[in-house]
């Protein structure tokens, strides 16, 4: 009763089973969802992804009481409907960082409602130094019940030697006393699933790995339609461009 009709009416005409209806009438309810971002977590499918990301939590953490919650505090994919991927040139370091990290600050608010609400923003391009080297990563984040820092990085591909020294250096130059040792979260857009689990089990820091997708992504059962998509927007984009010729020229001749 603590959640109004209309997110009532999309959670029963978006769910199938009562218990899933039942997860987002409780997320909704205790997490003070409106309407817009209860749809948000319909569309990335919360239900069916949270708790079920790649991780090495249960050899990694002293305290195995923690592992449940920290588990659950992530999901298996990610949906970042409002960042644009665009690959600048084929330079490998450009291809690993994606466009809008730079612009991150300002959209903050809605990474962390994907996310989750326990978490709270700290810094973007954290950097650090270590032997007179700069190095940056990408997010860093509190999360409240876990007590302890999160950092995130977004990738093409899993770097999970990366995000363990970025780890090692925010439990040695930042994190206090009486919080938990950091946990990393790596987002890639495109994962072999065997592999990371065999690999993530070598690391020695709690990580997790995850997929991320957009809006501009296409579902698997299209993807053979691509070529014939990227077809189609090029005789548009050449019509269009034709079309403007032909406006210019006409007007050019109205002028005359």
């Amino acid at each position: 009763m603590s959640i109004g009709f209309t997110s009532h009416m999309e959670i029963i005409f978006a769910c199938k089973t009562p218990e899933e209806r039942l997860f987002y009438i409780r997320k909704c309810a205790f997490e003070f969802w409106s309407k817009r971002v209860l749809l948000q977590h319909l569309k990335a499918n919360d239900y069916a992804t949270q708790g079920k990301e790649v991780n090495n939590f249960a050899v990694t953490m002293p305290d195995e009481k923690h592992v449940p919650r920290t588990i659950q505090a992530f999901k298996s994919e990610y949906l970042l409907d409002f960042v644009n991927i665009v690959d600048a040139n084929d330079d490998e370091e450009t291809l690993d960082e994606p466009e809008w990290m730079m612009e991150m600050v300002s959209k903050i608010r809605r990474f962390i409602q994907a996310v989750g609400s326990d978490f709270c923003f700290m810094d973007v391009k954290k950097r650090f130094i270590v032997d007179d080297e700069e190095y940056f990563a990408d997010l860093v984040f509190f999360h409240r019940e876990l007590k302890c820092m999160v950092a995130v990085e977004l990738k093409r591909g899993a770097y999970l030697g990366q995000l363990e020294f970025y780890l090692a250096c925010l439990d040695k130059y930042v994190k206090r006393e009486d919080e938990n040792p950091s946990i990393g979260l790596l987002l890639c857009h495109e994962m072999n699933r065997s592999v990371v689990e065999l690999t993530i089990g070598r690391h020695n820091s709690p990580m997790g790995v995850a997929t991320y997708r957009t809006a501009e992504d296409v579902p698997d059962q299209y993807k053979s339609l691509r070529p014939l998509l990227d077809g189609a927007q090029k005789i548009l984009k050449e019509a269009s461009l034709n079309g403007e010729s032909e406006k210019d020229t006409a007007t050019k001749q109205i002028g005359r």
